[in-house]
């Protein structure tokens, strides 16, 4: 391709931006009308096949669809051959402005207001990317890809699901679609999700606030380590931190949670350091975790009251060895009372194995309770808190002033066996302590005593 060149009767080519080996991106003229754009070429080596032209069109759709105002608009799509071989092109308008690294290149630097603002806007363009069926994955978030118009405002451009169709067809497949310090390992992997989106969206407020490119930070335990390196937001920290996990299920923190932090509507969840047991840690005094998608919990909120609902759970997680304890346990306590009673020995024998009775009962009850028990959780603004269990016919309810109730926390139950010891919640309320959640899993535990300890505030 060559300046001058009019590509499927209707672009001009003005001047070259990049040549790569997947292709070449030009600015280019409409020649109707005179408007720039952005033609993106992407050269297919030794022609192609069916497949990769349906692939290329599906994720040309894709962008078709797209209305947002910080997305530019795509404007056509086609195929192109010339005497360089054979091309796939995509058109779309063209924003004026200056890309975020070309900016700091220059010797610009941004206030971290200003970087809280860009990040609230890009997270805004994400939510909305994300939020279409199916979803719109970027896949190369970064400086480069996001301009400053003239107002202040940015735009998210340079999609890159357009060219995966071309790498896949390519001889060179390995070839990797994203720009190193940006892209997270499950992308590198081949497994693109929405969440590796976030990553880099984190990576690229990273590098505004340090001027350092992400893979120059240290890393520990395979997560970019930058608290030694900066200073910043409390609020931008945590986000910063969730978004930045190496493992994608760690990124549990969604775009509309995010804005919500950096806005400042929801508090920063505190650190959770699991102790030893009997003793207690303190957790979120806002929403800790998001709630797993299969999650049997069951909840309702609104301004005024929460509901939360936690169902029986007839396979509790490590108190299998704790129900074959108390079978053996009350087996044989069975078997001397009876032997002891026909064997005519004296009363005290048969007394004797009362307290081991009320020891076997107690842990049956607590297998039962944990198994078959369902508990639920109201809090209102006016009735206060409500706590109600309920096991097979019986129901038990504990009803208190919210000004009387403490702040939910973790605990090891001192059940199970080692390195599988079950934890719950606890919180007390006026003068009774109550327990529950021991059939939940670490992830729910937090989400729950975070929900728990939001509402009360």
């Amino acid at each position: 391709m060559q300046t001058g060149d009019l590509l499927d009767s209707a672009w001009r080519l003005e001047a070259p931006l990049g040549d790569g080996f997947l292709g070449q991106t030009w600015k280019a003229r409409a020649e109707e009308g005179g408007a720039g754009v952005i033609v993106k070429a992407l050269r297919v080596a030794g022609g192609t096949d069916w497949k990769t032209i349906d692939l290329f069109r599906r994720e040309a759709d894709a962008l078709r669809a797209i209305t947002h105002p910080d997305i530019p608009r795509h404007l056509a799509s086609f195929e192109h051959h010339d005497a360089d071989g054979y091309w796939l092109v995509l058109v779309r308008e063209f924003v004026p402005g200056d890309d975020l690294r070309s900016i700091t290149a220059g010797g610009s630097r941004f206030t971290e207001e200003e970087i809280i603002g860009i990040f609230l806007r890009l997270i805004g363009i994400l939510r909305y990317l994300h939020s279409l069926r199916p979803p719109v994955i970027h896949r190369d978030v970064n400086p480069k890809n996001i301009i400053r118009r003239g107002d202040g405002s940015i735009a998210l451009v340079d999609f890159s699901g357009a060219q995966d169709a071309v790498r896949l067809a390519s001889a060179r497949s390995a070839t990797m679609i994203g720009s190193a310090g940006y892209t997270p390992m499950e992308q590198f992997e081949g497994r693109a999700t929405t969440k590796s989106d976030l990553y880099g969206a984190a990576a690229t407020v990273l590098f505004l606030l340090s001027q350092r490119e992400p893979a120059d930070f240290p890393v520990k335990d395979m997560k970019i380590d930058f608290a030694p390196m900066i200073e910043a937001n409390p609020r931008l920290s945590y986000v910063l931190s969730n978004w930045l996990e190496a493992d994608a299920d760690k990124r549990t923190l969604s775009e509309t949670e995010a804005l919500a932090m950096l806005r400042g509507e929801t508090k920063i969840p505190e650190r959770v350091d699991l102790p030893a047991t009997g003793e207690t840690a303190t957790v979120a005094t806002g929403v800790a975790a998001s709630l797993p998608m299969a999650s049997r919990i069951r909840f309702s909120e609104s301004d005024g009251s929460l509901t939360i609902a936690i169902p029986a759970n007839a396979a509790p997680n490590g108190l299998g060895p704790l129900a074959g304890f108390a079978f053996v346990w009350l087996a044989f306590i069975a078997f001397w009372t009876y032997f002891s009673i026909i064997m005519g020995a004296p009363i005290i024998f048969p007394l004797f194995s009362i307290p081991f009775w009320m020891i076997g009962f107690f842990m049956l009850s607590s297998i039962l309770k944990l198994a078959f028990g369902t508990t639920e959780i109201r809090m209102d603004r006016e009735d206060g808190f409500i706590f109600r269990e309920k096991l097979f016919f019986r129901t038990k309810v504990t009803r208190v002033p919210l000004s009387e109730l403490d702040r939910c926390v973790l605990e090891k139950t001192g059940f199970g066996t080692a390195g599988s010891e079950p934890k719950r919640c606890r919180i007390t309320a006026g003068v009774k302590r109550l327990s529950f959640g021991s059939n939940l899993t670490d992830r729910e535990l937090s989400w729950l005593a975070g929900r728990i300890n939001g509402f009360r505030g």
